[in-house]
């Protein structure tokens, strides 16, 4: 081996001595121009020569610097390292050795890693640690105690590729145990060794259910009965357990229980359950606790809760308390006693809502409505009438008190609420839309209009408008033609609904226009056309026709006179109309007037205006100076010439950069035949021309001339950024400051300050040029001229900079999949959902990334169904009449296979029999009865399905006892008594579950629990 011209090379990365070094590990040095190729070797000895001795052949050479990546080192080890440069006819010496160690654990220190000691962790847990970058995989351990002896412990496997870059890794453990204390602990492998394990944490898991800012808040009043319990969930959890009763215990007969269902994953901050047909008015108490896999945690603290006992109306939308001026058609609205399945509405002309003008309305809906109100809208409510309302609220069990009562009256006419035609209007069209305010409620309405005030003349007109009783626009108008031009009207209007009619609205009135009003050509105009002129003037709507006189006579008597008429519809809207005018003569001076026609009138002539016609001069001025074409004009001082005209009082100029003058640069008048142009520009060609005028109108423009301006001299340009001697990344932007006159740029861009070799050249008419993909650590030149096609400037300054490194490259790749297939990527097979990078090397040496971002949609189980139904339920045209779970195999919407399941519960119709015997009355459901017989009432079950009760009753005279297992049960005087048990384990309450004492008792009918035994119904009548 010789050594000879080559240099050693210079090792550049990982600095000399690194402690906790990654196991895999980019080692980089520095190119040497004649080699070919390069040794890297790295062993544990410094010797270089133990049984681990890593040594590569690296023939990359093109980039300015040189590396290699080297994988599975062996934790918490000392490694050498050293390189050295060849080609055909040389070897160099060795690079000086460095050192480095490796980290011999994984650490717990990323900012999401659950912190040491915590507590009141969910039970499922993301485990986060720092990624010890070249590991292809980490052991997660998870135990109850602290040496991770016991029958507990679990261990996790958590697989990443060796050239993992993220900054950490996770694991998502399920089921772990409530209120318990949990240790952890991660070590990392590769393909050489494996990790000492990290240091070990703990935390412990939380008991029970929180209730953190979540509603229904705990004490709260006015409850509606249909109530949303929140929690927070408990991450980990697989559902919940809601218990809801009447007693604080939670032991009454009302006892309700309901479980809430979630998968394990969920990351939601809180859960719910619905609760419907809550009893109105009364006190509820309410607990939930969770459960995962593996447990149950305790119960949450209980809450308490009083629903409402009434419907509110203090909705926005709810017509106020004593309005006046109501419309007969009325929307009454009230807060929705959500819950509620439904509403009375009882609408009377008295307070005690006892006249024979009372009614009543249902208004339903489905007891899981959450709207903020409800309303229902009454129709053919009389005029001036004064009424009353309130409203009640009911749902599957109880029905609330009535709301309060409020009143209102009703509008006794129509109204016009800022609308049109305003009152005393002027110069009105013959045709004209009457509006005025909507009465809602109304059917009808009757517009009445007339020349007096009494409406008592031969001219009077009577209008019915009809509209359906529903009607909910603001305004209601009617449109009259054929009204007389110049004449005052009155009008009014009154409004009928299916059972009154209102009295007169206030009388207004307007006066039509008396004649027409011309608009175009303007009143004492020049210079219009003999031929195709255009005579506009205002449309007056409700015309039907309009005469047009034109004459040079002032009393339209000469021989000139033409008269013309225009035609239009009666209902024409248009802003105006016209008459194109032909046979004119030039020069002439001619006046013009109108007058409106229509069905009933003709109006007087409008104002007359006057217009002058064009004069015939047909040609332009002669151009003189500067000569057609000529060039090397001064560009700062130019003169422009032409000759003079006779029967001309003045000319027009225009200079432009273009023969279509679309822009100008100088423009004028002038009775001069000349003019200074002092804003043109160097190296520039302009053309122009000029026309001249009179009284009578313009003449044609001259013929278009033009000219050249001079060059100007190009100065070099000052160059602003980058900064001399900055660090610039290796997209590099390159700007100077515009020169005048200059049209491009050249730009030239070099590694040695002379320009000599290695020059790069760009040009761009722009003042700025980005030059990418430059090799980094290395001092570039640039320096700038300016040009404008003909001549350059000298070179400006010359600057440099440094390029600083890489310029990190990433590129993502999409693919979507059905679950059980697999896409391989770089030599891997991926089959589940994620985003999968590998890294690779640029030409110039920098990391390049490629992210593979996969989606794997889940086949089966697609689309299932959870449903009730009563007695029977249709699924995919499928009929069922029993519960069960029924398959339904499909494919989803990615095409993949899918099968749906229908988990299907049916519950039937119910018929049930009570057998009951009374003294004297018997209450049954709000029912009074005196006589024994079999009484039928109809009910829905909890299920909503159909529920028929039939009492079979014996009206007796002495009460009847009601026995269980021994137990005797009966009533004497104001108490119940209980023979046959000790009585602390008896336990009475009210038809709403609330507990009472056994003595003292009203008339009523309470439930009786004797220790386990099911509760037993008892009638006190004394």
């Amino acid at each position: 081996m010789s050594f000879g011209q080559l240099t050693a090379p210079s090792l550049t990365s990982p600095n000399d001595n690194l402690t906790g070094a990654y196991t895999r590990q980019y080692m980089s040095w520095s190119r040497i121009a004649a080699a070919t190729g390069y040794t890297l070797q790295v062993d544990t000895a410094a010797t270089f020569d133990s049984p681990l001795l890593y040594s590569v052949e690296h023939t990359n050479t093109s980039s300015s610097t040189q590396g290699r990546h080297v994988n599975d080192l062996r934790y918490g080890t000392q490694y050498y390292w050293r390189v050295r440069a060849y080609n055909a006819t040389d070897t160099s010496a060795w690079s000086v050795v460095r050192t480095l160690t490796t980290t011999a654990k994984v650490f717990l220190d990323y900012s999401n890693t659950p912190a040491d000691s915590l507590t009141g962790a969910y039970t499922r847990q993301f485990f986060c640690w720092n990624n010890s970058r070249g590991s292809i995989g980490y052991i997660l351990e998870l135990d109850t105690v602290a040496d991770f002896s016991s029958p507990h412990k679990r261990t996790f496997n958590k697989t990443t590729a060796a050239d993992n870059t993220d900054n950490y890794f996770y694991y998502a453990v399920n089921d772990m145990r409530y209120g318990t204390r949990y240790y952890w602990r991660v070590c990392a492998r590769n393909n050489a060794d494996t990790s000492d394990w990290s240091d070990t944490r703990t935390l412990l898991t939380t008991d029970k259910v929180f209730f953190t800012n979540l509603s229904p808040s705990d004490s709260l009043t006015g409850a509606y009965t249909r109530q949303y319990f929140y929690w927070s969930n408990s991450r980990g959890s697989i559902g919940y357990i809601l218990e809801l009763d009447t007693v604080a215990d939670f032991s009454s007969p009302h006892k309700r229980t309901f479980n809430k269902t979630t998968a394990a994953d969920n990351t939601d901050d809180a859960f719910y359950y619905a609760v419907n047909d809550m009893r109105y008015g009364t006190r509820y108490y309410w607990r939930v606790r969770a459960r995962n896999g593996v447990d149950t945690s305790g119960w949450s603290d209980t809450r308490t809760l009083l629903t409402t006992d009434k419907v509110f109306l203090n909705y926005s939308n709810t017509p106020a308390d004593s309005l006046t001026g109501a419309y007969t058609r009325q929307f009454f609205c009230w807060n929705n006693s959500r819950g509620s399945i439904g509403y009375i509405l009882e609408l009377d002309t008295v307070d005690d809502f006892s006249s024979p003008h009372k009614r009543t309305f249902n208004k339903t809906t489905a007891a899981d409505n959450t709207d903020n109100y409800f309303y229902y809208a009454v129709n053919d409510m009389r005029y001036g009438t004064r009424y009353y309302w309130r409203v009640r609220a009911r749902n599957g069990v109880d029905t609330s008190g009535w709301s309060d009562t409020r009143t209102l009256l009703t509008t006794d006419k129509a109204f016009f609420t800022n609308l049109s035609p305003s009152d005393s209007l002027t110069g009105a069209y013959t045709r004209q839309y009457f509006y005025w305010s909507n009465s809602r409620g109304s059917t009808g309405y009757i517009l009445e209009l007339d020349t007096v005030v009494d409406f008592s003349s031969p001219h009077k007109r009577s209008f019915n408008k009809t509209t359906a009783a529903d009607n909910t626009d603001d305004a209601v108008y009617y449109a009259v033609n054929d009204m007389r031009y110049g004449t005052r009207y009155y009008w009014r209007v009154r409004a009928r609904n299916g059972v009154d009619t209102s009295g007169w609205s206030d009388t207004r009135t307007l006066t039509t226009t008396y004649r027409a009003f011309l608009n175009s050509p303007a009143d004492n105009s020049i210079g219009r056309a003999v031929s195709d002129l255009y005579l506009y003037w205002n449309n007056s709507r409700g015309s039907t026709k309009y005469i047009i006189q034109i004459d040079t006579s002032a009393t339209f008597s000469s021989s000139l006179l033409q008269t013309l008429s225009k035609t239009t519809a009666a209902d024409n809207t248009d802003s105006y109309f016209y008459k194109i005018v032909d046979g004119l003569r030039y020069g002439t001076t001619y006046r013009w007037r109108v007058c409106a026609i229509n069905n009933a009138d003709t109006s007087e002539w409008s104002a007359v205006w006057r217009f002058t016609t064009t004069y015939n001069i047909t040609t332009g001025p002669a151009l003189t100076m500067p000569v057609n074409d000529s060039t090397g004009l001064t560009y700062n001082n130019i003169t422009l010439v032409w000759q003079p005209m006779d029967n001309v009082q003045g000319y027009r100029y225009e200079v432009s950069t273009s023969s279509t003058f679309e822009t100008l640069i100088s423009a004028g008048n002038t009775s001069l035949t000349f003019s200074v142009v002092t804003t043109a520009l160097p190296s520039t060609t302009y053309y122009w021309r000029v026309q001249g005028y009179n009284a009578q109108g313009n003449t044609a423009w001259s013929p278009v001339w033009h000219f050249t301006t001079d060059d100007v001299t190009l100065t070099a340009p000052e160059l602003a950024t980058p900064a001399n001697g900055s660090s610039q990344p290796v997209n590099v932007d390159l700007a100077w400051h515009p020169v005048f006159g200059a049209l491009t740029y050249d730009l030239q861009l070099s590694f040695d300050n002379n320009f000599t070799s290695a020059v790069s050249s760009f040009n761009t008419a722009d003042t700025h040029y980005t030059v990418n993909g430059l090799p980094q650590n290395m001092t570039f030149y640039w320096r700038a001229r300016s040009n404008n096609g003909n001549t350059q400037s000298e070179w400006s300054e010359v600057r440099s900079f440094v390029t600083n490194g890489c310029q990190p490259v990433s590129d993502t790749l999409y693919h979507e999949m059905c679950e059980g297939q697999s896409y391989e990527f770089f030599g891997i097979s991926y089959t589940a959902t994620g985003n999968y990078s590998h890294m690779l090397t640029t030409a110039a040496g920098c990391d390049s990334t490629v992210v593979l971002a996969l989606t794997v949609y889940p086949r089966g189980m697609d689309g299932s169904v959870t449903d009730t139904a009563c007695d029977s339920y249709t699924w995919n045209d499928l009929t069922f009449i029993q519960s069960g779970n029924y398959p339904f195999y499909t494919t989803t919407v990615h095409g993949c296979d899918s099968m749906a399941i229908l988990y299907l519960t049916i519950y039937n119709s119910v018929t049930e029999n009570i057998y009951d015997t009374a003294t004297g009355v018997y209450e049954w459901n709000g029912e009074h009865y005196s006589v024994s017989g079999d009484y039928t009432q109809n009910f829905s079950t909890v299920q909503g399905c159909d529920s028929t009760v039939v009492l079979h009753l014996t009206i007796t005279v002495g009460i009847a006892d009601v026995a269980a297992d021994n137990v005797n049960i009966f009533v004497r005087g104001n108490s119940i008594i209980i023979e046959g048990i000790e009585e602390e384990s008896v336990k009475v309450f009210d038809m709403v579950g609330r507990p009472v004492s056994n003595h003292n008792l009203p008339n009523g009918v309470y439930m009786v629990k004797v220790g386990s035994l099911p509760a037993r119904k008892v009638v006190v009548i004394r």
